[in-house]
């Protein structure tokens, strides 16, 4: 399933793993690794790269680039590309790998700004032991012509530290944080977390969320109020280029999920679908729209059984909803052609 190859190994347990997945990111590739090897700190730190089979030169630029330098090195390469929108089995195999006291993430076209960026978020989980996360504010960097603004992925009202409680919590004065706060380049967790991921988590279209929830039940998330990475917004990547339906309903999959498995979160997940549903039934959803709802939801139904009933109770009132303003439309509109209509006498 995969080829793992060790370079300039060493035997002092790191104090972090810096974890690098990619796919066909031969343009952004060199960026990464040198964004990573560009980071000055006082501990000593490991890559762990993970290669989704790329069809480009990915593979052979990272060789290139990684072979005169002198930390802790492991590639995992997939034999075939996994790619389903989680990838899943390739990143079980980097958390695997992974040694350090602490991991950060950070995608193949993706890459840090701030040289200090580790040291800064390390010396914080180190003096806050009750800190399950350390994350920072993120710049986005537009290629796929979206005019997406750079400051897009900041949310300036959060708070610096945010709790369990403070997810899913309907407000009228701030947006609710319905999954991650902040976008994976930015994070800094411990690795003692990872056994506390979910099973279900293999079933979710951006893990990243329940990645998040998870972590919030053992420790709260600080932010540093600084920018210190940025992701692309490209053609590649995984979540950007799908369609509003296609992220509202994966969004909904894990939502129904934390309800499912996350019994104190249930009372607020209750409240944000009911706010997520009466957007649904505000929004005009033509006749494509609503078959396109209804595809993707039978698809997620057939992935996740096990909120699949739960899924068809928020979606069939939904489309009946929609459905039903459609027919009342075509009768008003019949009704207006025959009072409208005069017989010639």
């Amino acid at each position: 399933m995969f080829s793992i190859r060790h370079h300039n190994s060493r035997e002092e347990i790191p104090t972090v793993s810096v974890w690098v997945l990619t796919y066909n990111h031969e343009l952004y590739i060199n960026c990464c690794l040198a964004s990573v090897f560009n980071q000055t700190t006082d501990f000593n730190y490991e890559l762990v790269i993970g290669d989704d089979c790329s069809s480009d030169a990915t593979s052979q630029l990272i060789d290139k680039f990684i072979a005169d330098k002198n930390i802790s090195i492991t590639k995992i390469r997939s034999q075939k590309n996994f790619w389903d929108g989680r990838r899943t089995p390739l990143i079980c195999e980097l958390f695997n790998q992974a040694r350090g006291k602490y991991i950060a993430l950070l995608e193949g076209d993706d890459y840090w700004t701030d040289p200090y960026k580790l040291q800064k978020q390390v010396d914080y989980l180190e003096a806050n032991p009750d800190c399950s996360i350390c994350t920072h504010w993120v710049k986005t960097k537009d290629e796929s012509g979206q005019g997406i603004h750079e400051d897009a992925l900041t949310i300036p009202d959060l708070k610096e530290d945010i709790y369990a409680s403070d997810l899913f919590h309907i407000s009228s004065e701030t947006k609710p944080i319905l999954g991650a706060a902040y976008h994976p380049s930015s994070w800094v967790f411990r690795q003692s977390l990872v056994k506390e991921i979910p099973s279900w988590n293999i079933k979710i279209s951006g893990g990243d969320d329940v990645l998040f929830t998870t972590f919030l039940r053992f420790g709260f998330c600080h932010r540093i109020s600084e920018f210190m990475s940025t992701y692309r917004i490209n053609k590649s990547s995984s979540w950007s280029p799908l369609d509003i339906h296609q992220k509202g309903l994966n969004n909904l999959q894990f939502l129904l999920n934390v309800k499912k498995n996350y019994q104190e979160y249930t009372s607020h997940i209750i409240m944000c679908l009911g706010w997520l549903k009466q957007k649904y039934l505000d929004w005009p959803l033509n006749k494509s729209e609503l078959s396109k709802i209804l595809k993707i939801s039978f698809k997620i139904a057939l992935r996740d059984r096990a909120i699949a009933l739960d899924l068809a109770k928020f979606i069939i009132p939904v489309w009946s909803h929609h459905q039903l303003n459609r027919v009342l439309s075509y009768m008003r509109i019949f009704a207006g052609k025959i009072k409208s209509f005069s017989p010639i006498k």
